[in-house]
C-alpha cells in the first residue's frame, strides 16, 4: 500500500477502553477509523473531526453491523 492510497479502519468496541486507544492511534497515523460502539456516544469520534465517524453497532448482529456500516460510512 502506498501512501497516496486512503487507509480506513472500522474499530468495533471504538467509544471506551482500548478500542478509544486504537482509534486515537490510527487517526494520530493519518487512517480515517470507523468508530462501531452499541454504546451511543458520537462526541468522541467529533473530537476527531473527519478522520472519524461514530456508527451505532452491536456486532452480536452481524449482518445488520455490516449493512449499516456500508450505508453510513461514506468511505
Amino acid at each position: 500500500m502506498t501512501t497516496s492510497e486512503p487507509r480506513v479502519a472500522i474499530v468495533t468496541g471504538g467509544n471506551s477502553g482500548m478500542g478509544m486507544g486504537i482509534v486515537r492511534k490510527l487517526v494520530e497515523k493519518g487512517w480515517k477509523v470507523a468508530v462501531a460502539d452499541i454504546n451511543e456516544n458520537k462526541k468522541f469520534a467529533e473530537e476527531l473531526g473527519d478522520a472519524s465517524s461514530y456508527h451505532k453497532c452491536n456486532v452480536a448482529d452481524y449482518d445488520r453491523c455490516v449493512r449499516d456500516l456500508w450505508l453510513d460510512s461514506g468511505y
